[in-house]
């Protein structure tokens, strides 16, 4: 059983998409975790019948994998970064040529225990669907969080064409998160993340 979400980890592929060339890691007041919604696991039923009945069930694989994530307060230079946007300067563009890069995203949990659970996409791309704005009330609002949408694609850990893992940690001193987290954030060699 999951409590609570702590931070998000994410990683950014470099221009050839072989490698995690920096690491971002949101939680507090700058991009506070708020929630993560997963879909698309299950493969869509494919199925043949005869005999008047199923026959055979597609069973492999999965859907097409989507994460909602809700952050709050995400650092504007992280979230340019992300959707790829054009930087220059104080200004950031988006248009025909916008092209977000490939991301590793890093969530984690923890069971009842405290101990670490790392749920992990290690290849996507994010987009930002709108953006709104609304005058001032008599009655003061809380601030909106920002809304990511992220398609996942499969990439190769260990061989096998992998799409989304998950570690539950024995310990936070669990020399196993270390290991799961470079199968996620793949040639980075930055310092290591805040887990625990």
């Amino acid at each position: 059983m999951l409590f609570g979400f702590k931070r998000i980890h994410v990683g950014v592929y470099d221009e050839a998409e072989t490698k995690v060339i920096e690491k971002m890691t949101w939680e507090d007041k700058a991009g506070g975790a708020v929630r993560f919604n997963l879909t698309g696991l299950a493969p869509e039923q494919l199925k043949v019948y005869a005999s008047n009945g199923p026959v055979w069930v597609q069973r492999k694989g999965t859907g097409d994998v989507k994460a909602d994530l809700e952050v709050f307060n995400i650092p504007e230079a992280d979230l340019n970064k992300v959707l790829g946007l054009d930087v220059e300067g104080q200004e950031a563009w988006m248009g025909a040529y916008t092209q977000a890069p490939y991301i590793a995203v890093i969530c984690e949990t923890e069971d009842i225990n405290g101990n670490p659970i790392l749920v992990a996409l290690p290849k996507g791309t994010a987009t930002l669907d709108n953006l709104q704005m609304e005058t001032l009330e008599e009655k003061p609002k809380p601030p909106e969080n920002d809304k990511l949408s992220i398609s996942f694609v499969n990439a190769e850990i260990d061989g096998k064409d992998r799409i989304c893992g998950k570690y539950v940690a024995t310990s936070k001193e669990d020399a196993g998160i270390a290991a799961f987290v470079n199968k996620i954030l793949v040639g980075y060699t930055g310092e290591a993340l805040p887990i625990g």
